[in-house]
């Protein structure tokens, strides 16, 4: 149940009703007319967490009373029963912290007035596919409008994190079974959000957020989807991950870096797709060609665009740059790869041994949105601290915050 301004309401009534309090004094104490708190009891006024503390603080109930549309651990058994995937390979008692803390950030962003200025991405409408060749075409085909809509080009997407922040999408990660790659859930409680698996490595996180920013954008309906090795005959998933070669390796970016290093290749209508569990594949027709691309040429390319080894061979493949013998022949050289890249001395983030990690950007946000409304009075220090306590930071952290925030400049974008 979605928590509305008229559930609110009637809480608050229902609540003051419950302790023999008279409107007159309920007002009194908050500091409004009693006219107001009618309006606010019959839904028709906002009310700020300040001002619920006090109420709550008054009839002797929790902040959390009132905010709550729905008890946390049947929410949360609801969604494993929705997710068969879920079951003994998420903790339970991980996985209801992140829906609270989720369900905190909607609020914060409502206290704010945020929650109406995001540009959240548009929704694609295709039909469920047929067969794995409609399947690729259609991950590919959303993939490519999905980069003219957000005119990358055939550039890299060296932060895919951030750009699906800045859309009003919440990442974060949370521990679950290595064979999960991710979780895309979408709910007005939680907004658009996508957990990811911190054990994987740079590249397959990499992949894992392009993969969930496809169900975004075309199976926002199913309000939650898992991504796992277990899933990979789901034509759903195939497109997924189709989605996210072509968006993380676009064909126009490939030809042209191949061209810029003087490589040619040819075309086939042959696609495949890398999975957690091996690869998809379909075939129409091919047409047999030559090329002069090595082993150092497709370490550079996958340098460029920071994604895994197999992601861009089998990227390669789908567009005819080489053979299917020769994209097996590439996969079996995933070590030699490695052992190229470690030669050159490849930076982060494109090392897979570094961990990226959503939740460092998904909690600064966090801690943001909570400072601002301390900030604008939308929230009492006590709340803060609460907020503030569901990242990490705690008492001795917040006095140090609370001086910085007392002689922090106030400048203006204009």
């Amino acid at each position: 149940m979605t928590l509305t301004g008229k559930e609110l309401g009637r809480r608050l009534k229902s609540a003051r009703e419950s302790k023999q309090i008279t409107q007159e004094a309920a007002a009194r104490e908050l500091g409004v007319s009693r006219v107001a708190l009618t309006l606010i009891e019959g839904g028709k006024r906002p009310v700020n967490t300040t001002q619920l503390e006090k109420l709550a603080g008054l009839y002797g109930r929790r902040l959390e009373d009132f905010l709550v549309a729905g008890d946390e651990a049947e929410k949360v058994a609801l969604r494993f029963r929705v997710a068969e995937e879920l079951q003994n390979r998420v903790d339970r008692s991980i996985f209801e912290p992140v829906i609270k803390l989720l369900r905190e950030y909607t609020q914060l962003e409502k206290l704010l007035g945020l929650d109406a200025k995001y540009r959240h991405p548009v929704k694609y409408e295709f039909p469920e596919p047929a067969s794995v060749w409609e399947a690729i075409k259609a991950g590919q085909e959303i993939a490519e409008s999905e980069r003219q809509r957000l005119m990358l080009g055939g550039r890299p997407v060296r932060d895919i994190a951030g750009l699906l922040e800045i859309q009003g999408i919440r990442i974060l990660d949370i521990a679950m079974d290595t064979d999960i790659s991710g979780i895309f859930m979408c709910d007005e409680e939680t907004g658009m959000s996508i957990l990811a698996n911190p054990r994987h490595h740079a590249f397959r996180h990499a992949f894992t957020l392009a993969h969930e920013y496809c169900h975004l954008l075309v199976d926002r309906d199913r309000a939650l989807l898992v991504s796992s090795g277990g899933a990979g005959k789901d034509l759903v998933e195939v497109r997924a991950n189709a989605f996210a070669a072509a968006f993380l390796l676009p064909k126009a970016g490939v030809v042209e870096f191949f061209e810029s290093i003087g490589k040619t290749g040819g075309t086939r209508t042959y696609l495949a797709i890398g999975g957690v569990k091996g690869a998809h594949e379909a075939e129409q027709r091919r047409t047999a060609t030559s090329i002069s691309i090595r082993l150092h040429d497709v370490v550079h390319l996958q340098h460029h665009y920071g994604v895994s080894w197999d992601a861009t061979v089998y990227r390669l493949q789908n567009l005819g740059v080489i053979s299917k013998d020769e994209c097996r022949e590439l996969l079996s050289k995933s070590e030699e790869a490695k052992a190229l890249r470690r030669l050159i001395k490849v930076d982060a983030p494109d090392s897979e041994t570094e961990k990226k990690s959503g939740s460092r950007d998904f909690n600064m946000r966090f801690f943001c949105l909570a400072v601002d409304a301390f900030c604008q009075e939308l929230v009492s220090r006590s709340r803060l601290k609460e907020l503030l306590a569901m990242i990490g930071v705690g008492e001795p952290e917040l006095k140090e915050l609370l001086k910085a925030i007392e002689c922090g400049v106030k400048g203006k974008v204009n």
